[in-house]
Formats: structure tokens, C-alpha cells, sequence
């Protein structure tokens, strides 16, 4: 049940009761159990297990590509010094 001198807006109410464990029966009438069931809060917590899955592999290609970037990278390095180290070291005056 809303009480207080503002309503809420609708689509408040389902945005709390789609991105939490809340019943919207409590929230709107104040009836029923404060938090859903078991049954009711699986499938919420399955999507959100899927898209940080789906988070993750994107993340761990990113940091695979990232670490073959640095690699080569490395192997340019020390191709680079040891090209320097065959020249004599000039003297600038």
C-alpha cells in the first residue's frame, strides 16, 4: 500500500520489482510475503548470471588479444636493442 503525500510511478514499482527479490504485491498493497519465492527469483538471477557470463568471455578475449599486443610488442623491443647493441655508441658534442 502507497502512503505518503507522492504516488509512485509505475513504472518505479516494476523496475524495483524486476531488479530485486520484492514482491510487488508487498510493495504495492503491503499483502503477501516481503520478498518473492524461491521459484519466482531463479530465472531473474539466471539472466544476470548469463549476461556477467557473457561479460566475462568478452573481457577475457579482450585481455588474450591484449596480452598477444604485448608480446609482440616485447619481441619488437628486444629486437630494437639488440640492433642498438651491435652499432658503437656515438658521442654527441
Amino acid at each position: 500500500m502507497l502512503r505518503g503525500d507522492r504516488d509512485i510511478a509505475a513504472n518505479v514499482i516494476i523496475a524495483i520489482a524486476d531488479n530485486t527479490s520484492v514482491n510487488m504485491n508487498w510493495l504495492l498493497r503491503g499483502t503477501g510475503t516481503m520478498f518473492k519465492s524461491e521459484e519466482q527469483v531463479t530465472p531473474a538471477i539466471d539472466k544476470d548470471v548469463e549476461y556477467l557470463k557473457s561479460i566475462i568471455s568478452a573481457q577475457s578475449k579482450t585481455i588474450e588479444t591484449q596480452e598477444r599486443t604485448i608480446s609482440m610488442l616485447e619481441r619488437q623491443l628486444q629486437i630494437v636493442g639488440e640492433n642498438n647493441s651491435n652499432q658503437p655508441m656515438q658521442t654527441i658534442v
